[in-house]
């Protein structure tokens, strides 16, 4: 589906139709953009796709100056966009990506025609999932804090343990701790989570932390654009009422999904490609002038 290019450190994915809308697929941490591969398969006969990993991960060279700041990710997207002359794009994120999405609709509403945010992140991810699993007053939580913080650059995980996040394990773990639904796809979230495990650890752990950083942070700009936001009622990393809280503006939609969770893609993805579909049409046709830039390849 996905033709791979290195554009400045940056491992770039195109696929999708020759022409039509740019849809722009923004990752989370976990599985990179194979997260969205329902819906990359649902738009890829009518509309042109890209996407990028996140610096230091699944292909792309860790950032310069050792920083994974949120801002970082901004800063790519505008740089992709600016490359491929992008405008009017639909811009979709799962995750950390859902909350680039948004910021970015707000930032730039020349180059962008609407956003959706699944499950985005809003509030703080890192402490509510050790917040799911452990008791915050614990020394264990504590422990698990400080040590996150000092994984050194370089440092992957044994293969024998990559290796056992491929089993069911680790999604029956999530599930007893209801991180993720009966509905979701178990053996799918196994095959996600150890692709993420095959990273440098400090670099994903390090950008895990920017993501939180950024999530307690309010929204700073107005979104011009219209929104659609997903949230499941049963996300132990964002909840809810944070997600709801930050959604203003009068061309915003909010849907709450019953009995989902943090793998909205994974949950229920014939929910998310439907309204989806009606979102973008509320965005209008593409344009006649054809953006694309072929040169940018």
């Amino acid at each position: 589906m996905w033709t791979h290019k290195q554009h400045e450190g940056l491992q770039v994915l195109r696929g999708g139709a020759e022409s039509g809308r740019w849809v722009v697929l923004i990752p989370g941490l976990v599985g990179d953009v194979d997260a969205l591969e329902s819906l990359c398969r649902e738009l890829a006969s009518t509309h042109r796709l890209l996407s990028w990993s996140p610096r230091g991960l699944y292909g792309s060279a860790p950032p310069a100056d050792g920083d994974y700041a949120f801002g970082g990710w901004l800063d790519d997207l505008h740089g992709l966009l600016v490359r491929y002359d992008i405008q009017d794009a639909l811009l979709i994120g799962w995750s950390a990506g859902g909350r680039v999405a948004i910021e970015a609709s707000a930032r730039w509403p020349d180059r962008v025609a609407g956003a959706v945010s699944i499950a985005g992140t809003w509030g703080r991810p890192f402490e509510e999932l050790l917040h799911a699993v452990l008791d915050p007053g614990s020394s264990l939580f504590a422990v698990l804090s400080q040590a996150s913080a000092g994984v050194a650059a370089g440092f992957r995980l044994p293969k024998w343990a990559r290796a056992a996040a491929r089993s069911t394990v680790i999604a029956g773990l999530l599930k007893a701790f209801r991180v993720t639904a009966d509905t979701t796809e178990g053996r799918r979230l196994s095959e996600l989570i150890a692709r993420s495990l095959d990273n440098d650890l400090h670099a994903l752990l390090a950008t895990w932390r920017g993501v939180s950083r950024r999530g307690r942070q309010p929204l700073d700009a107005d979104l011009l654009r219209p929104t659609l936001w997903f949230a499941g009622d049963h996300d132990v990393l964002t909840r809810v009422d944070e997600a709801r809280a930050a959604a203003t503006g009068d061309q915003t939609t909010f849907l709450t999904v019953p009995g989902g969770t943090h793998f909205l893609p994974l949950d229920q993805p014939e929910l998310i490609h439907l309204q989806i579909r009606r979102f973008e049409r509320r965005l209008g046709a593409w344009p006649a002038g054809d953006s694309a830039n072929p040169a940018a390849d």
